[in-house]
């Protein structure tokens, strides 16, 4: 279970690291994992995978790939048999000039 947060990020012209968690049976998530790239750098935003059998998003819980500045986000990928989300989001947005991913 993740209910505490996981951030990867950049402000400059390196990409920001990946997140990736596999878990062998169930992965509960309540807590925040992000990978941004933020500023005038470009650099690329980190993707985030999450891979298992059963994945729950719950309790307000935040996956979220986001550019705010001149690079382009990573993607969220959900890789499991059965994947629920409920009071929880899981995105990749841009707000600057670099694209979603």
């Amino acid at each position: 279970a993740i209910d505490g947060s996981i951030d990867s990020s950049t402000t400059g012209s390196g990409a920001a690291g990946d997140i990736a968690v596999t878990a062998g049976t169930r992965l509960a998530v309540s807590g925040s994992i992000v990978a941004e790239t933020a500023g005038l750098g470009g650099g690329r935003g980190g993707d985030i995978v999450l891979r298992a059998p059963d994945i729950a998003l719950h309790g307000g819980a935040s996956v979220l790939a986001e550019s705010r500045g001149r690079g382009d986000a990573g993607r969220v990928i959900l890789e499991g048999g059965r994947v629920r989300i409920a009071d929880a989001t899981a995105a990749s947005s841009a707000t600057g000039q670099g694209a979603a991913g």
